[in-house]
């Protein structure tokens, strides 16, 4: 009960903050020339929905990681406060950023370009062990099919996505993407997504007050 009193919470400040915060990150980003694009869950409420889904959370923006100094410096000028931040043991980029604006996070996946595809990673909560005040978590690498972006219209404004959206979003959601399923489930559908155990690949995230 209490679960859910929380969410119910957290998903009445995002409906009401995001699409300020999202408006926010465009008007900061996109006069640098800043190349950043709607992904995950939101793409897929923009493409499909024509809005935000209404069970989110947090935005989801992508962006190539060369950009990552510049988009943390210019979104701290701005007001936005770093919560955490994501890499893999053994590579020296950070590949997963989580900022706050008035209580709603967005999440930027940090990408790089192999071949014709992009990739990233994401990372989950294990069983909560720090090490060296670091949270151990757990590594999925994402790839995606990319060709350039291409503009959308969302709340009165222009943002990119990718040129080849149903492709891409196909790729993270499957192909039935555009019918909404409450019981989706990434491991049955995603087919471009691979998961590592901890002996396999350790990831890190460090958590700022």
């Amino acid at each position: 009960m209490y679960l859910k009193y929380k969410w119910n919470v957290r998903n009445r400040k995002f409906r009401r903050y995001a699409p300020e915060l999202l408006r926010k990150v465009n008007g900061c980003l996109q006069p640098k020339g800043i190349t950043f694009w709607l992904d995950f869950g939101t793409l897929l409420g923009v493409y499909r929905e024509h809005d935000f889904l209404k069970h989110d959370l947090d935005i989801d923006c992508g962006a190539f990681v060369n950009d990552l100094r510049a988009i943390e410096q210019i979104l701290k000028k701005s007001g936005f406060k770093l919560l955490c931040q994501s890499y893999v043991e053994g590579e020296d980029v950070i590949v997963e950023q989580t900022y706050i604006y008035k209580e709603v996070t967005i999440d930027f996946f940090y990408y790089s370009q192999v071949g014709n595809n992009i990739v990233c990673h994401s990372f989950s909560v294990t069983d909560g062990v720090v090490s060296e005040g670091r949270e151990i978590v757990s590594v999925k690498r994402i790839e995606l099919p990319y060709s350039g972006f291409k503009s959308i219209d969302f709340i009165d404004e222009n943002f990119l996505i990718p040129a080849n959206v149903e492709e891409y979003l196909m790729a993270n959601y499957g192909d039935s993407f555009m019918t909404p399923n409450p019981h989706f489930d990434y491991k049955k559908e995603a087919k471009n997504i691979v998961y590592y155990t901890l002996d396999e690949k350790v990831g890190y995230r460090l958590t700022y007050k």
